[in-house]
């Protein structure tokens, strides 16, 4: 189910993202939106969802929002099998021509050819402008939540992430806008995987 990209030892929250949307498609009704994804810990393993709350092993948790408006809370849980597969993601080439405004609190970039998918632009286009913004010394800064008002796009030509606010040069959370829309907030930590 998943693999490892580039040369990470740990899968990436943008292929949760993608596993889970994959999974709303397939077993909840149609309309259903993905509101939100936690990232707990870093994992090598594959893991699975569940709808049952979980006492440990809690990789990454988030909730559906279903055309009834219920929420529904899910889990990705930890399994003992280690990843194995491998693809190839260079995300610097990705995000070159993507612009940063000056004072350096947002970065803008039109749809980039290819077959990335919008969470991997975002997610790569906000570890860009925090790299270029704030600066670590040790540490990196890594994807870990994500809350939405709708589904993200498929198709879309351009993506601005802003930064709201940053604490302590260790947390952050930034807008994101896809062509002059909303979508929601994109929080990343420092982390060490």
């Amino acid at each position: 189910m998943f693999e490892l990209s580039g040369n990470r030892t740990y899968v990436r929250g943008t292929d949760f993202y993608r596993v889970t949307q994959e999974f709303s498609q397939k077993n909840c009704p149609e309309g259903t939106v993905l509101k939100q994804l936690i990232f707990r810990k870093f994992t090598g393993n594959q893991c699975e969802l569940t709808f049952t709350e979980p006492a440990s092993d809690v990789v990454c948790q988030g909730q559906f929002a279903l055309p009834t408006g219920t929420l529904q809370p899910f889990w990705w849980i930890e399994l003992p099998e280690a990843v194995i597969g491998r693809n190839v993601f260079d995300e610097d080439s990705l995000v070159a021509s993507a612009s940063i405004s000056p004072p350096g609190n947002s970065i803008l970039m039109e749809k980039p050819p290819g077959n990335f998918g919008t969470i991997e632009v975002i997610v790569a286009l906000t570890k860009k402008l925090h790299n270029q913004s704030y600066p670590l010394q040790q540490g990196k800064w890594v994807f870990a939540q994500l809350n939405l008002s709708d589904n993200l796009p498929i198709d879309y030509k351009q993506v601005e992430v802003r930064i709201c606010n940053v604490i302590q040069q260790r947390f952050s959370v930034s807008s994101i806008d896809i062509d002059n829309r909303l979508y929601g907030q994109i929080r990343f930590i420092v982390g060490e995987p």
